[in-house]
C-alpha cells in the first residue's frame, strides 16, 4: 500500500456517526506499507458524551489508481460503555462556560 489511511468512528445505537477522524484528515502520513508489515496506530482525544453504549468502527483504506478503497472495515467492532460524571442537555458536551454578572 503506497499510503495507508487508518480511521475510526464512534456511532450511537441508531448508527449515527458522532465523531471520528482518519490519518488523511489529520495530515499524518504513514508512508509505504509492505505486505506482512505491522503498524500500531493510536487516536487520542476527549469525547464528552452522555452515558450509554456506543459502537467503535475502525478501518484501513488507500487510493488505488485514484479510487478510494477500504480494506477489511470493522463496523461496530466493539461496544464502548460511557460512564459520565454528569448528564448533558444534548448528546455531546461542547464544554460551555456560563458566566453572569449582577447589575
Amino acid at each position: 500500500m503506497p499510503g495507508p489511511i487508518t480511521a475510526y468512528s464512534i456511532n450511537d445505537p441508531k448508527g449515527t456517526i458522532l465523531c471520528g477522524t482518519n490519518t488523511l484528515y489529520q495530515d499524518v502520513a504513514i508512508g509505504r506499507f509492505e505486505k506482512g508489515g505491522v503498524i500500531f496506530v493510536t487516536f487520542s482525544q476527549k469525547i464528552k458524551i452522555n452515558p450509554g453504549d456506543y459502537f467503535l468502527s475502525v478501518g484501513v483504506a488507500d487510493y488505488e489508481e485514484g479510487e478510494y478503497v477500504v480494506y477489511n472495515p470493522r463496523f461496530d467492532y466493539m461496544v464502548i460503555q460511557v460512564i459520565a460524571d454528569r448528564l448533558r442537555v444534548v448528546l455531546f458536551d461542547p464544554e460551555s462556560v456560563i458566566e453572569w454578572t449582577r447589575l
